[in-house]
C-alpha cells in the first residue's frame, strides 16, 4: 500500500532510555490491525515467551519500509511519534522516518482543541459513538508483560488503526486552500523537527555534580543568613505587633448589617511567631499591623513579587526587600540548585527534559520535566551547573 501506521507499547514505562519494548502495533489499509509481541512473559514462570519476535526482527522488518532500494519509501504514520521514535531507536536501533504525525496535525489544525490525544481525537473526528478507553485503567497496577499477547492485542493494535483513520480525516481537511500555508509548515518544518527534537532529548544535558553540590551549600548558607536578617527585622516590630493584638481589628471581623462583629478564626489572626512564608500572615502584618498602602487594584492585599516591589518603592520597608530576597533564594533552591540534580537519569547521569515544538497555543518552543527554558537569564551560577559533554568528557 505504500503506507503504514506504527505505534509502540512499552513495559508501562515512559522513559525511552530504559524502557523495554513490549510490542509493536501496525496497520495498513485492507489488512487487520496487528500487534507484534516482543517481551511478554509466562505468568507462571516469569520467563519470556520464546515464540515471540525479537527487537532485531523489528529493526530488520521496519528497515525494509524505508530501504534506499525503494523508489518510494513507505509512508510511516504516527501519533506523538517523537516517543515512538525514541522507543524504537533505544530498543531496536531503528531510525524511523516519520511522514505524518496525527498529533502534530491536530495541534496545527486547531490549537484550541481540548485534547490532541489519539483516542479523544478519534472520538471527536471519526467515531463519536465510541467510548474512550484507557489501557492504563484496564491493566492498572499490573505489568503489561504478564498478559496474554492475544488478549493484549485487542487493545494495543487499535491505536495504529485509529492513527490511520485520523490521518485520512486530517489529510482531507488540509485540502482546504486556506490551510495551504499551515500544511507546508507541518510537512516542511514540524514533521522533520520530530526526529531532531527526539535526538536532542535522547542526547541529554550533563550536570556538573561537584559544582552543584558546592553551589547548594553556598545558597543554603545564603538562605540561613537571609532568614536570620528577617528574624532581626521582624523583632523590630514586636511592640507594634503586641499593641495591635489587643485591638478589636486583630480579634474581630468588621460588623455585619446587624452590627455584630464576629470573632476572627485562627487562620484570620496573626500567629505568634509570625509565619512570613504564609501569604495570609504576611498580608496581615503588612496591611493591618504596619498599615502599608495598597499598591494593586487587582490584589489589594497582595504579597506577590510585584506587590512587594511596589511596596518597597513606596515605603522603603526593609522587610519587603528581605522577603523578595528570601523568595528569590527559595526559587533558586527549589527550581534549580536542589531540583536539577534530582532530574538526573541514573541510566547515563544526564538530564533528559522534554522539548515541545507545539507545547504552547502560540507555537512557541517550550520544554518541561524539567523546564530548562526558565533558567535565570542573568544568574551565571545556575547556568554553570549544566555542562557540554563530548566523547564522554565534560568540558
Amino acid at each position: 500500500n505504500g503506507i503504514i501506521a506504527i505505534d509502540t507499547e512499552t513495559n508501562n514505562s515512559l522513559d525511552a532510555l530504559t524502557c523495554k519494548l513490549m510490542g509493536g502495533c501496525i496497520y495498513t489499509p485492507g489488512q487487520k490491525n496487528a500487534y507484534i509481541p516482543i517481551n511478554h512473559v509466562d505468568i507462571k514462570t516469569g520467563e519470556r515467551l520464546e515464540w515471540q519476535l525479537k527487537e532485531s526482527d523489528i529493526k530488520e522488518e521496519f528497515d525494509r519500509l524505508q530501504s534506499p532500494l525503494l523508489v518510494n519509501p513507505v509512508k510511516i504514520l504516527t501519533h506523538n511519534g517523537k516517543f515512538d521514535y525514541k522507543v524504537l531507536w533505544c530498543t531496536c536501533g531503528f531510525d524511523m522516518n516519520i511522514y505524518w504525525d496525527s498529533y502534530v496535525a491536530a495541534r496545527l489544525l486547531d490549537e484550541n482543541e481540548p485534547s490532541a490525544g489519539l483516542k479523544q481525537q478519534y472520538i471527536d473526528k471519526i467515531e463519536p459513538t465510541q467510548e474512550k478507553y484507557s489501557i492504563d485503567h484496564l491493566f492498572e497496577g499490573m505489568e503489561y508483560a504478564i498478559f496474554d499477547p492475544e488478549l493484549f492485542a485487542y487493545y494495543a493494535a487499535t491505536d495504529a488503526y485509529m492513527t490511520y483513520r485520523l490521518y485520512e480525516w486530517q489529510k482531507k481537511r488540509f485540502e482546504d486552500p486556506d490551510l495551504t500555508r499551515v500544511y507546508n509548515l507541518m510537512m516542511n518544518t514540524e514533521i522533520p523537527l520530530i526526529k531532531v527534537v527526539a535526538k536532542m532529548e535522547l542526547r541529554g544535558i550533563s550536570l556538573d555534580k561537584e559544582y552543584s553540590e558546592r553551589l547548594s551549600k553556598k545558597v543554603h548558607s545564603q538562605v540561613d543568613d537571609c532568614n536570620k536578617r528577617l528574624e532581626e527585622e521582624l523583632s523590630k516590630y514586636n511592640d507594634q505587633i503586641a499593641k495591635w493584638r489587643l485591638t478589636s481589628e486583630a480579634n474581630y471581623k468588621a460588623p455585619n448589617k446587624k452590627g455584630d462583629g464576629l470573632s476572627k478564626s485562627k487562620n484570620e489572626q496573626l500567629e505568634d511567631p509570625v509565619k512570613l512564608s504564609s501569604p495570609t500572615q504576611l498580608a496581615i502584618l503588612l496591611y493591618d499591623v504596619l498599615k502599608c498602602p495598597q499598591v494593586s487594584t487587582k490584589s489589594p492585599r497582595g504579597t506577590g513579587v510585584e506587590e512587594l516591589k511596589k511596596l518597597y518603592e513606596k515605603t522603603k520597608l526593609p522587610l519587603c526587600q528581605l522577603m523578595l530576597e528570601s523568595r528569590g533564594l527559595d526559587k533558586l533552591l527549589n527550581t534549580f540548585v536542589d531540583k536539577l540534580p534530582t532530574d538526573v537519569n541514573p541510566y547515563d547521569g544526564k538530564i533528559h527534559c522534554e522539548f515541545l515544538s507545539l507545547g504552547t497555543d502560540t507555537g512557541r518552543f517550550s520544554s518541561k520535566a524539567p523546564n530548562l527554558q526558565q533558567l535565570p537569564r542573568d544568574d551565571k551560577s545556575i547556568k554553570m551547573m549544566l555542562i557540554f559533554t563530548k566523547d564522554g568528557k565534560d568540558t
